[in-house]
């Protein structure tokens, strides 16, 4: 088989060469010209053209190429070279765009030897997507488009094809479908630069129990929390959040924490993701005062070094400030010992158990320095459910097991009137919430 031969048996595997086909192989170059200009118009009248309808035609009128024809279009702008990228680069997309195409001469040819000259009209309707970009959908805009063509014929097929037009008569006849495509992709520039800036999100929540690292700070009750998350595409992110806490926790403060977040996310590669970060906790006001008589504020900054790989993060948190959460440690008798340099390690899994619902694990270990009596270690076991399902796009509703190892001697509230309450333990954490 020639190598013709074969790219017309791959344009059609199932079928054998038409035998009008190899008529036209035998015809003169005008015949076969004419015969392939009326291929191209083979869908003109046919009403409810579907893609297998195109792709049909566009094999059929391909045939009529040489294996290494070369095809020279307007639009096209570049050289399309074989029988194969002429027909997916040129014909199809045409026939595709304009399914009702009609392609007929205008005036008398000028036939010299394999070579046929003419004027012609390239009639239809934009029903399929913009020829000049696939992307956008047509709207139906008729084009009424002239042109010039120089086609060679050797051995009954086309060897080599120009067609000649100007090619911004397209884009002035098809107004409508232009309008909408320069709407659509200044919709598409308006997401990627939405996506490529600052993203700001909040939250509200309410829950029945306020828990740090496995803590009660609310006195076992509820507690009013929300906050405003920033992020931004590079790897950046910053939190402010904000929540109720008990005065017997932080004596002498105004119940309220506000703590403030920052760091940098980075993708280091395998799926992994650094992630350093800081943290300050601000207890307005609320101190307690240290066996030397100076006052010890409860603030806190923490450094933060994680890990982040599909929905498991593991951090580690360093204290930076001289007494951690307002602890000391009574080295003796009016000496005291900071906390600073006290660390938190924990390791969270968040996956998802439907579209709707997320499985929530976390385990953690704090270790105060110099002050081992208030070391611990928490867990948590619960779900997070998305409302939505219920028409409430938005709001969120969790429930979880926490526990706490620690000291109930070491960690409790003292109230005013000298009544005391423990911090540790287990508890059920109820919390619903809304994401704006």
């Amino acid at each position: 088989m020639s190598p013709k031969m074969k790219v017309l048996a791959v344009l059609l595997p199932t079928t054998m060469l038409s035998s009008q086909a190899f008529a036209q192989a035998a015809s003169d170059p005008l015949s076969v010209v004419k015969a392939y200009m009326k291929s191209w118009s083979a869908l003109a009248e046919k009403r409810g053209v579907s893609d297998m309808d195109i792709t049909a035609v566009a094999n059929e009128t391909a045939q009529f190429l040489d294996a290494d024809v070369e095809y020279l279009d307007s639009t096209v702008g570049t050289p399309q070279f074989g029988i194969v990228v002429a027909r997916d680069n040129v014909i199809k997309p045409f026939l595709s765009s304009f399914p009702n195409a009609r392609w007929e001469m205008v005036g008398a040819p000028k036939v010299s030897g394999d070579t046929v000259e003419f004027d012609w009209r390239f009639t239809g309707n934009n029903y399929g997507p913009y020829i000049v970009d696939p992307t956008c959908p047509g709207k139906g805009d008729p084009l009424d488009l002239p042109g010039h063509s120089k086609i060679v014929v050797k051995g009954g097929v086309i060897t080599y094809q120009n067609d000649a037009y100007n090619d911004k008569t397209i884009p002035e006849q098809l107004r409508r479908t232009v309008a909408a495509c320069t709407a659509q992709k200044a919709e598409e520039t308006k997401k990627a630069d939405a996506a490529k800036s600052l993203a700001i999100t909040g939250n509200f929540m309410l829950a029945s129990d306020y828990m740090f690292r496995g803590i009660s700070v609310t006195q076992r009750k509820p507690a009013v929390q929300g906050g405003i998350d920033m992020v931004h595409p590079a790897g950046f992110y910053a939190s402010l959040w904000a929540s109720n806490v008990s005065e017997a926790m932080y004596n002498h403060g105004s119940g309220l924490e506000t703590d403030l977040y920052a760091g940098w996310k980075w993708d280091i590669g395998g799926g992994f993701t650094l992630d350093t970060g800081f943290a300050a906790y601000f207890y307005p006001g609320a101190y307690t005062i240290a066996n030397d008589g100076q006052k010890v504020k409860y603030d806190t900054q923490e450094l933060k070094l994680g890990l982040v790989y599909d929905t498991m993060t593991l951090n580690l948190w360093y204290g930076l400030n001289k007494y951690w959460a307002g602890i000391w440690y009574d080295k003796a008798f009016n000496q005291v010992e900071n906390t600073k340099g006290s660390t938190y390690i924990e390791f969270n899994y968040n996956p998802q158990l439907s579209e709707t619902v997320t499985l929530n694990l976390h385990a953690g270990y704090q270790k105060v320095n110099h002050s081992p009596d208030y070391d611990f270690a928490d867990f948590k076991a619960g779900v997070t459910a998305d409302m939505g399902f219920v028409k409430m796009p938005g709001w969120m509703l969790a429930g979880a097991v926490v526990h706490n190892t620690g000291d109930k001697e070491a960690w409790y509230s003292y109230n005013r009137d000298g009544e005391t309450k423990k911090a540790v333990g287990t508890t059920l954490l109820v919390t619903v919430g809304k994401y704006f």
